[in-house]
């Protein structure tokens, strides 16, 4: 058995690797693309891509319609499928799991392993259980910003207490003066505010580093890092002007970009390190999907936001107490179990609609979790800031709710991804360089010398 390293890079595609690997900033971009063996990947699932089920998609070796994954914050209970990491659990071998996708609640890893769960799990804990403090803050962040940015961050930056667990989570000093200097520097120039998810992955990386070791590693270990593409959607005609007619009036953040790859770039000359010194390591860096260019036409420059629960809640006739999951807005998720009959609860928020009659929060219940998404329709719809509630007219300010200004995406989900591997064979490499996404499971278990036989679906064709 060989052990298996898996960087999971969100939605990183083939075309930013090879724009900044002939960039000498970034030579361990350069070596990916140069030293590796690279596979395409196409993701199947039926209807909007997103990252919380492609990458249960490579991680069960299943489609989104077979593994029954939809939601942030959607009951663990509704899963289907193995995930990678119980496949090796299950054969008694250690692994260590660093923020992917849907890995909530956290198991016991083994001997030498670790367990930090997604930054939208329901709970802190981790293993080891002294990396909750961090973990907790890390969620009470989100909770605060779903869009991930980091917001409260700046709050916490002068508690000791923190800087404290930082520093024995593995945090290296460097690392705390560039957070440091990060903070002061946003105060002065605010564009330096988008660099602020980048930095979420450089201190995740210390830790992660701090638990894995490279000479007796986790037979099976991941790290996920979403701050790439973070900055993609946002700024993708930064970084690619000529994708669009319309040019922006300034590219001040392709450096912002230039940032959040300098930090991929360090990771990378790490791992590679840890290859040089156990090249048993099979190293992969994956994506599950990746990114192109397109413009958002959902708004036009505002979201609506909901800025109190209790106050919207109450408007709409909803009872007090339900559990609010973690989720990415304009999303949120609730428990309703025991609280509310979960088609009621649907009937009080689909009853919410501007004056066109286009409803503004649109519900799914599974189980027993219910995911609403925020819509924003066109300004010309919701004129005022006034909405109907049976047949009367509240306003925004009534519901708890808000307009919040955001920069329109300039890129969005492609189902085209790529996979790159340090340390294998040719002869163990699939016959085509294509591979469903599906498939990237079982393949991970085949390199590292694991019987598949236990994975959904056949065992991928290898070169012999």
């Amino acid at each position: 058995m060989r052990p298996v390293l898996l960087l999971e890079v969100n939605e990183v595609p083939l075309r930013v690797y090879q724009k900044y690997a002939g960039d000498p900033r970034f030579p361990n971009i350069r070596k990916l693309l140069n030293e590796s063996v690279q596979l395409d990947t196409l993701i199947s699932d039926e209807g909007e891509l997103s990252p919380w089920c492609t990458w249960p998609t490579i991680h069960r070796g299943m489609s989104k319609r077979d593994h029954g994954i939809f939601h942030l914050g959607q009951d663990p209970a509704t899963f289907r499928g193995t995930p990678i990491w119980d496949e090796y659990l299950k054969r008694g071998l250690s692994v260590g799991v660093f923020g992917s996708l849907q890995s909530w609640p956290p198991k016991d890893p083994g001997a030498g392993g670790f367990y930090i769960p997604d930054t939208f799990a329901p709970s802190p804990e981790c293993r080891p259980n002294w990396i909750e403090p961090i973990q907790a803050l890390n969620l009470g962040l989100v909770r605060e910003n779903g869009r991930v940015m980091v917001d409260g961050l700046v709050s916490h930056a002068l508690n000791p207490g923190l800087w404290l667990s930082l520093i024995r989570a593995g945090v290296r000093p460097s690392t705390l003066a560039r957070s440091f200097f990060q903070v002061v520097r946003e105060k002065f120039q605010p564009m330096f505010r988008q660099r602020r998810v980048s930095f979420q992955a450089l201190l995740f990386w210390d830790i992660f580093r701090g638990l894995y070791n490279p000479l007796r590693p986790p037979a099976f270990a991941t790290f996920f890092t979403n701050h790439i593409a973070s900055v993609e959607h946002r700024f993708w005609n930064h970084v690619f002007p000529e994708d669009f007619s319309a040019k922006p009036a300034n590219r001040e953040h392709l450096a912002t970009m230039d940032f959040a790859i300098k930090i991929a770039d360090e990771i990378l000359g790490e791992a590679f390190e840890w290859r040089r010194q156990n090249p048993e390591i099979i190293l992969v860096v994956a994506n599950s999907m990746g990114q192109g260019a397109r413009v958002s036409k959902k708004h036009e420059g505002f979201e609506l936001s909901v800025k109190n629960i209790s106050q919207l809640f109450s408007t709409l006739g909803v009872p007090p107490g339900l559990k609010q999951n973690l989720a990415m807005a304009p999303q949120l998720t609730f428990d309703v179990e025991n609280s509310i009959d979960p088609a009621l609860f649907v009937q009080k928020l689909s009853a919410l609609t501007c004056r066109s009659g286009r409803k503004i929060l649109l519900c799914e219940s599974l189980n027993k979790t219910v995911t609403v998404s925020v819509s924003t329709p066109p300004s010309n719809e919701i004129e005022g800031d006034v909405f109907l509630l049976g047949g009367r007219e509240v306003g925004i300010s009534e519901l708890g709710m808000e307009r919040l200004a955001v920069d329109p995406g300039t890129a969005y989900h492609v189902p085209e991804g790529q996979i790159f591997v340090q340390g294998l064979e040719t002869s163990s490499l699939p016959k085509k360089k294509l591979v469903p996404a599906e498939d990237v499971k079982s393949l991970l278990l085949a390199w590292a010398e694991i019987s598949p036989s236990d994975t959904y679906g056949k065992t991928p064709e290898i070169r012999v």
